[in-house]
């Protein structure tokens, strides 16, 4: 296959029976001549007439094939090239009909020739689409469809779902082509000539992709509209609760995903409001309830991931203020949905380990279900509530195990290990009644009595023998009679009643273990091990596996824990932590981090990351945790949740500001200007190096070298977003642009930053002043800046000294504005230049940034250099 032009036969293009598959294999393989294209589109959209309906029912019938295959291919090209920006590059080259960079092998340059062919032809259907039909129509065409029963919210989120990816396509060719203008003003972009009319071309092209994008947005806000007005809020909660409840171990690389679905919501929601008018009272309060029931369903993903449960002192107060909002405007909400929200905020509460709370929620929850007969409900608050409790007394064991195990380790003091353990033995004790009662009722069951507590009196598939692994052998027999609505039901009580099973298993084993080892004169559990494996053996892990959940995941762990299979370092199980203290690993390095380096990422709700965040918190308190660990933790944490910047963006910073630090040091000029404060941070940075309580800040920076000054920059630097982690992590990880309101809580951080330094280092340590300073980066020279408004000192007089502006603060406010925009934020499109970020600088000198700094880095030479290397 080559490059060169290829013509089909006439006849065959004229044939509208032409199948989509067919189209698209023609379109991929050859540059067909753009007007048979056209032919060829117009033909399938049209069909036998040219009813609006008929064309727009052909539409999505088309573009749903052809984005399909646009995906498809798009997965392959991210694993041909290593990053985008390369992508964005050839690919511009491609549909400018340049020769395509050399260094590129063949196969991945035809990859993406075929991807830029699907892509050209998906803007070509659109704007056929947009030549015969326009948004009002599309409007009237769903009402009447949803009017007449011949569609339903389904089929009408697929059609959102289609024009939500046309709209992607869109953009992808605005950036396509900005890169191209821009690379055509760089002399040393060898592709192109500068001629003004390729620029031109290029920049009409851009206006042109805009509108239509803007088009694509108008169907797309009418097929919402009526979306939202036609869907019930219960049915939209578990519309959206299922990003969820979908979300497999590979979680933590989902997020971003997850968050942009949920966001894009949330978006759509705030722009039908500004659509209806405000006397359609009753719709207004149902698009609040939907937007409200996002924000829980993006709490849920955000508390999911396990940095958020490290800071959970912090969470806990912006989860109240969303809950308090819910009470105070309870009466917009109906019942069902009243149970909906309840149940989501038990396990909240749960997930940042506040369990009284949570069976708190979970009680309101279950008492509204039992007056209105939410049997559905009823239910899965039951099965929460029982998942979480039982975690939460096995966590507390595992806590109060490696306490016992190592107590010279943990300094323990005043701690009585037996009335804790008399206390979780009651707790035991009560949920195993609870249970064994009403969620694990196996126990002396035949296997008929068994089918019917699970609902299959009918299945007659089986084996009815109780041998090993019975629950996996009825799940086995189920799923083979898909035709029955009801067994999908009873798929999901078969899962979740092996979970308890195993895991108050599990926690009875670990509270013998306790006894055994504290010598303390408790009664320990009969355990029958053959019992266990006649419901639940290896087998029936394996036949789950289809469902492949989170939790899933957790009950394969704790199973293996139970019978002591396929144990490995890298999971995250019990054995490992304690282990990991056994080992003193939280001593050495080079193994610390394979501990904290979990926190981050995803974890089921289970136990054992419960017990792992309990053990560290405690031995953050009792000053057990080396200081560069604390610093790869917040830093871990402020990446994982702030998706308004790309990842890495503490790292840059901390990298610029040493960079300038050198250049204010080397300058004769500056350094006296600021030599009292260079004196000053390397008097601080120094005392550090023999201060027990910072054990480990040698790995960060180095001492043997004359310039501790840039070392304490680089230092805090590092720490100069560290107040994010106390703010609302839902309006951290939005990657819309913020509101007003959201603005303010983000500004908030500058504010935090000391309090979160006193919760990670210990209350007793002293945060050092040059850390403190960092976190005032967003400070200005003329008093505009915030928290406090501080000015500089050079500029104004009869200051206060409380009120001067440090230097560590002029310096990070500049790296930082430097990475923001030569750095990539996700609700800006395109990328500015190094021109446009020096005259940034340049011209808020004196207002945003100290001039004499400023001034000095412009006409150094090096520094552009280093621009260019890193943002160019």
């Amino acid at each position: 296959m080559n490059y060169t032009e290829t013509f089909y036969n006439t006849e065959e293009l004229d044939n509208k029976n032409l199948s989509n598959y067919t189209m698209i294999e023609k379109i991929k393989n050859g540059n067909t001549d753009i007007l048979k294209i056209i032919k060829m589109i117009n033909m399938k959209l049209i069909g036998t007439s040219y009813e609006p309906e008929t064309i727009l029912n052909n539409f999505f019938d088309i573009m749903n094939d052809f984005l399909e295959e646009y995906e498809k291919m798009n997965d392959e090209i991210d694993l041909s090239f290593t990053c985008s920006q390369e992508k964005y590059f050839i690919i511009g080259e491609i549909i400018e009909k340049r020769s395509a960079n050399s260094s590129y092998d063949f196969e991945s340059i035809q990859k993406l020739n075929e991807f830029i062919n699907i892509h050209n032809a998906i803007i070509l259907i659109s704007e056929e689409l947009m030549n015969f039909i326009d948004e009002e129509q599309v409007s009237k065409i769903i009402s009447d469809k949803l009017k007449s029963n011949n569609f339903n919210t389904i089929e009408l989120k697929k059609w959102i779902d289609i024009f939500s990816k046309i709209k992607e396509v869109y953009k992808s060719n605005i950036i396509f082509s900005s890169i191209l203008v821009k690379n055509l003003k760089d002399s040393s972009f060898r592709f192109f000539n500068k001629e003004n009319k390729v620029q031109t071309s290029l920049e009409c092209k851009i206006n042109n992709y805009q509108k239509d994008k803007k088009r694509v947005e108008k169907y797309e806000e009418s097929i919402y509209l009526e979306y939202f007005s036609n869907i019930s809020e219960l049915e939209f909660i578990k519309e959206i609760s299922k990003i969820v409840r979908n979300s497999k171990k590979n979680y933590s690389e989902g997020f971003n995903k997850d968050m942009d679905s949920l966001e894009n919501f949330r978006n759509k929601i705030r722009n039908c409001k500004e659509l209806i008018s405000s006397e359609e009272k009753e719709f207004h309060n149902k698009l609040y309830i939907m937007e409200f029931s996002v924000q829980i369903v993006r709490m849920l993903l955000v508390f999911r991931l396990g940095s958020a449960n490290v800071i959970s002192d912090f969470s806990k107060n912006h989860i109240d203020d969303y809950y308090n909002e819910f009470l105070s405007n309870i009466d917009l909400f109906d019942t069902n949905v009243k149970a909906a929200i309840f149940n989501m905020f038990g396990v909240l509460y749960h997930l940042i380990l506040k369990p009284d709370v949570g069976n708190s929620v979970f009680g309101e929850g279950e008492k509204i279900c039992k007056e209105t007969n939410n049997t559905e409900y009823e239910i899965t608050i039951q099965r929460n509530k029982s998942f979480y409790q039982v975690t939460n007394i096995t966590a507390n064991l595992q806590f109060i195990n490696a306490l016992v195990k190592y107590p010279d380790f943990f300094q323990l003091n005043n701690f009585n290990i037996k009335e804790k353990l008399e206390l979780i033995k009651k707790q035991i004790d009560e949920f195993l009644f609870f249970s064994n009662k009403n969620i694990v009722p196996l126990y002396g069951m035949s296997s008929e009595t068994i089918k019917e507590f699970f609902g299959l009196q009918i299945l007659d598939t089986m084996d009815d023998s109780m041998s090993e692994g019975y629950l996996g052998k009825i799940f086995k027999s189920i799923q083979n009679n898909k035709e029955n609505e009801y067994y999908k039901y009873s798929k999901g009580k078969i899962i979740f009643t092996a979970l308890i099973l195993v895991l108050q298993f599990y926690m009875q084993k670990i509270f013998n273990e306790t006894i055994e080892i504290s010598g303390i004169d408790l009664e320990k559990y009969d355990l029958d091990y053959e019992y266990l494996k006649s419901l639940v053996d290896k087998n029936t892990l394996e036949t789950f596996k289809c469902e492949d959940t989170l939790e899933l995941d957790y009950l394969v762990k704790t199973y293996n824990s139970i019978f002591g299979i396929n144990q490995t370092d890298n999971e995250l199980t019990f054995s490992s932590i304690l282990s990991s203290i056994e080992d003193k690993i939280l001593i050495e390095d080079n193994k610390v981090e394979k501990i904290l380096a979990q926190i981050p990422k995803v974890h089921s709700g289970g136990a054992e990351f419960f017990s792992l965040v309990k053990i560290y918190n405690y031995l953050t308190r009792i000053g057990k945790v080396k200081f560069n660990h604390i610093l790869n933790l917040i830093s871990n944490i402020i990446d994982t949740f702030d998706l308004s910047y790309s990842p890495g963006h503490n790292n840059r910073v901390a990298e610029n500001s040493r960079i300038i630090a050198e250049i204010i040091y080397n300058s004769e000029f500056l350094y006296n200007e600021f030599k009292k404060e260079i004196e000053r941070i390397n008097y601080e940075i120094y005392g550090l190096s023999f201060n027990d309580s910072f054990e480990g800040i040698d790995k960060i920076v180095d001492f043997d070298g004359d310039e501790s000054f840039c070392q304490g920059i680089y230092l805090s630097a590092l720490f100069h977003d560290c107040g994010k982690v106390n703010t609302d992590l839902l309006v951290l990880s939005s990657r819309i642009k913020p509101n007003d309101e959201e603005y303010q809580e983000l500004k908030s951080h500058s504010i935090k930053g000391k309090k979160v330094l006193e919760h990670f280092l210990g209350e007793q340590i002293a945060v050092p002043q040059f850390i403190v300073n960092g976190t005032l980066h967003h400070e200005r020279p003329d008093g505009n800046g915030y928290p406090y408004g501080l000015v500089d000192p050079h500029s104004y007089k009869d200051i206060l000294p409380s009120e001067k502006l440090p230097l560590e603060s002029k310096i990070i406010a500049i790296a930082d504005v430097i990475d923001a925009i030569g750095g990539e934020r996700s609700y800006i499109l395109e990328k500015k230049s190094i021109e446009f970020l020096v005259s940034e600088l340049v011209n808020n000198t004196g207002t945003q940034f100290d001039k004499k700094i400023v001034e000095e880095l412009v006409r150094n030479e090096n520094f552009i250099k280093y621009l260019k290397q890193r943002y160019g």
